[in-house]
């Protein structure tokens, strides 16, 4: 339920929070990746400095992979 709204959604704001909602259900390696992935489709997009850095630090509180890693970097 929590991952079909946060792959919904579109302000980043909200986005963290759904994420940060999700983590504390303890989610499983997939789950986590699908977190990650909506949170890096934002991050793609974000032109706010101060939002594009809360994106980037809640990616990385999700043990995002090499690639990832290299699209925050990016």
């Amino acid at each position: 339920m929590l991952l079909g709204l946060l792959a919904k959604e579109t302000d980043s704001r909200e986005a963290r929070t759904l994420a940060a909602a999700v983590v504390g259900f303890d989610p499983t390696a997939q789950q986590r990746a699908q977190v990650r992935e909506a949170l890096l489709g934002l991050l793609a997009h974000e032109t706010n400095y101060h939002q594009a850095s809360a994106l980037a630090d809640a990616v990385a509180g999700l043990a995002p992979t090499a690639q990832q890693l290299e699209q925050v970097a990016a």
